[in-house]
Order: structure tokens, then sequence, then C-alpha cells
């Protein structure tokens, strides 16, 4: 059986620290994200650190996180990913990801950590370029076949 996500590990005790932020619909996304990321990787046998899930508006933006974050929804989780191994998962695994409606940020923008989240870009594409700043690290190979992204109509 593999490691389970915890609300706790998304939370980090922002909860209790901005519990004017946080609510029962944050709550009930943070719930669902965590089902589909967990599903996700429930073959993958690496570590899974969670270095970001629900962030509040100032954490937000300590983080550098745009002002719609996903993460301030409970609608985003991040994950560790030093060495790649993660990365060449998903990779791997676009098909599952495309059932579970999960969508990632182009790796080349977060080259240690990937962003997972459950709310369709508005590009409609399984791994989508997150902002206008040039990638942390360019020479990532994200290329994937484009049958895994959403028709937009």
């Amino acid at each position: 059986m593999s490691r389970q996500i915890t609300l706790e590990e998304c939370l980090k005790g922002r909860d209790k620290l901005y519990p004017k932020e946080y609510n029962k619909t944050i709550e009930l996304n943070l719930f669902k994200t965590i089902q589909a990321v967990d599903e996700f990787l429930k073959d993958y046998t690496g570590t899974i650190v969670v270095t970001s899930g629900w962030r509040d508006q100032t954490s937000n933006k300590a983080a550098g996180g745009a002002p719609s974050s996903k993460h301030t929804t409970g609608e985003a989780i991040d994950i560790q990913d030093k060495n790649g191994e993660l990365r060449k998962y998903v990779l791997a695994n676009l098909e599952k990801a495309v059932e579970l409606g999960i969508f990632f940020e182009d790796m080349r923008w977060t080259p240690i950590w990937i962003h997972f989240q459950i709310v369709q870009p508005k590009s409609g594409k399984r791994i989508y370029i997150p902002n206008t700043l040039p990638p942390k690290d360019p020479n990532i190979n994200t290329k994937y076949d484009s049958k895994y992204d959403v028709v937009i109509h």
C-alpha cells in the first residue's frame, strides 16, 4: 500500500494561524485534491514530501504564488522532486492524470517540485506554463502527446 497524504501535511498549521481564511469549502476541495493525488501516486515508489498545500493569502504572496493560485482554494498540492523521479513518473502516467482530472505546471518552471491541481487551466493543457517569467530550468524535457490536453471549444 502506498503512503497517504494527510490533511495536516497540506495545511502546515495555517488553518489555525489564519482561521478566518480557512473554511469548509477549502477543506472539501483539499480532500478532493488529496484523494486525486493519492490515487495518482499509488504506484509511485519514491519519497513523497508535500512542500505546499493550502495557502492563506499572506503565505501565498510570500511563496510568489499568483493571487488566483489554486493553493488558496485547496485545489493544488506541490510535492518535492529534487531528483526528477516524480517528473518521470508524471510524464509516464498522463493517461491516469486525465482519468483523475489532474493538471500540472510545466516542470521547467518548477524543477524541484511538481505542482498538482484539480482545476483545468485556461489553456486546457495537461502540463501548462504557469506564468510569463522565464523557466527556472529550460533544459528539462516536458514534451508529451497533446492527446492528454483538454479540448476547449
